[in-house]
């Protein structure tokens, strides 16, 4: 004879088993928010850290760009040697000059410069060979050397020494290319910045552009270079005020009269 028996629960008991079955629901929920919140914070660690890792690589690079550069100028330069190039219808290659005029008698060792440059030819239709004749006056106190100082941390303006006649000369810089800095002189500067454009080609010869660049044995190469519109990077430095849309090869001038001189400078 078989028996059936049938167990019956008491409400309590009912309410106490699924007050425990919430319990742990709650508590593997609980569970897998804080995992998800773990995996969050660690993704969102690995982000930082790329972004840490990205922004130090490129505080190095920027600081290995400048480091050439890192202390303000405080430099003694060599007055530069130079060829005189008569003959007019030859272009100018490295060395050469038409003239020594008065702002390059500041860097040239000269003891004088030409306030007018006369140009004579053999033949009277000017086909001919042409020779530039230039008159002479003497500096007043000619020394062996010139100062480079910077009055700004960044060294973005300087302060040239005139070596044949004192007194100093302020440059801007306009472009900076990892190892080299290039200046212009203010009124230079002031040119471009207003778009003031001369129609005498001279204008760029008398106020060439100044190009420091380091060298191997830690000095620092000064070349003194008539000034090319190239030398306007973009993008500029943000000391520099220049409209790039100004028409620069107006002030470029003749490339056949291009020249480019070289000295070298020591810190001090």
């Amino acid at each position: 004879m078989l028996f059936k028996s049938k167990v019956e629960l008491s409400p309590n008991i009912l309410l106490g088993l699924l007050f425990a079955f919430s319990v742990h629901i709650l508590v593997a929920l609980i569970d897998f928010i804080v995992l998800i919140n773990t995996l969050r914070q660690f993704k969102g660690n690995q982000m930082k850290l790329k972004k840490y890792a990205l922004l130090g690589l490129c505080v190095s690079l920027n600081a290995y760009a400048q480091s050439n550069f890192t202390s303000k100028f405080k430099l003694d330069c060599d007055t530069t040697s130079f060829v005189i190039e008569s003959n007019i219808s030859e272009p100018l290659t490295e060395g050469k000059i038409r003239s020594v005029t008065p702002f390059l008698a500041s860097f040239l060792d000269t003891d004088g410069y030409s306030t007018s440059i006369t140009h004579g030819c053999l033949d009277k239709d000017d086909k001919g060979q042409c020779l530039s004749l230039n008159n002479n006056v003497f500096c007043t106190n000619p020394l062996p050397s010139f100062k480079v100082r910077s009055i700004k941390s960044d060294n973005s303006v300087i302060m040239v020494q005139n070596r044949c006649d004192n007194g100093y000369k302020k440059f801007i810089n306009i472009s900076y290319e990892g190892n080299k800095l290039i200046y212009l002189e203010d009124r230079m500067y002031f040119m471009l910045k207003n778009q003031i454009h001369e129609t005498d080609d001279d204008i760029s010869f008398h106020r060439p552009a100044l190009i420091f660049t380091k060298t191997n044995n830690d000095n620092i190469a000064l070349y003194i270079e008539k000034f090319k519109s190239n030398f306007l990077t973009d993008p500029l430095p943000n000391s520099v005020k220049i409209n790039l849309g100004v028409n620069a090869y107006s002030i470029q001038g003749s490339l056949h009269n291009h020249f480019k001189l070289r000295t070298e400078c020591k810190a001090k």
